[in-house]
């Protein structure tokens, strides 16, 4: 057991492990510090800069699968503007600094093989960046609503987000092209996961219980549900193209 050193006065914000469960990294209030450190000692090993374009760090960190690199997010308390960062896990050194969003929120996630990351703002761009070179893969996508989290499918064909007026929206990863929504009214403070398996959407709003929805992280999965759970014939080809299907 240990303790992080001065948290006593501090809230600690966003706490992670490295995919390899030797490291963690937490960022505090109202120091607003990031720091590194090691998991089984306890002894800081590097700590990330704020560079004053906003509190850094407070938003979310996404590892990479091989833990040598991750992706912070920024909350800014009055607005602005603001990018995601890469850091050198080992140095605490930026490596990237991926385009300036709009929005006082700003998130970033790896992919599950870690080639891409993705990125949301507060006031709803989505995109996709290469992980090596931070340039763009996808459109951008403006949702035109508050997006308040995002996460990749385990195969990494999709993304969902998260938003407070739209619901859940599953967008395809490298086109960003929306794939399908889940209306859920106005929903404030959306948190949305993937299950392993990719068969199932785990949706938290504020002040409600959780709940689960389908989903599928390609359209041969959705055929084969449909075949399986509903489909009593073969769809004709007006049927198939009037629901985007091949």
């Amino acid at each position: 057991m240990w303790e992080l050193p001065g948290s006593s006065n501090n809230w600690l914000y966003v706490p992670g492990w490295s995919p390899d469960g030797k490291r963690l990294v937490v960022s505090a209030v109202p120091t607003y510090y990031t720091t590194m450190l090691d998991a089984e000692t306890g002894q800081e090993l590097a700590r990330f800069d704020d560079d004053q374009e906003g509190f850094m760090h407070l938003r979310n960190q996404s590892w990479s699968p091989k833990s040598d690199r991750l992706v912070t997010g920024a909350l800014l308390f009055s607005g602005g503007k603001s990018p995601a960062r890469v850091w050198d896990a080992a140095s605490g050194e930026v490596l990237l600094k991926l385009p300036e969003q709009e929005g006082s929120t700003v998130m970033g996630v790896y992919s599950p093989d870690g080639r891409y990351i993705a990125t949301i703002s507060g006031s709803g761009l989505v995109r996709v960046w290469e992980a090596e070179s931070g340039q763009p893969v996808s459109p951008e996508v403006n949702l035109a609503d508050q997006v308040l989290d995002i996460h990749w499918s385990p195969n990494g064909a999709r993304i969902v987000v998260g938003a407070t007026n739209k619901g859940v929206i599953v967008l395809d990863a490298l086109t960003g092209a929306q794939v399908t929504s889940y209306d859920l009214g106005n929903a404030m403070k959306t948190s949305v996961a993937w299950s392993p398996d990719g068969k199932h959407l785990l949706v938290a709003i504020s002040g409600t219980d959780p709940s689960i929805l389908p989903a599928w992280q390609t359209t041969e999965d959705l055929i084969a549900y449909a075949k399986e759970c509903c489909a009593k014939r073969e769809l004709t080809k007006e049927e198939r193209a009037k629901f985007g299907l091949p």
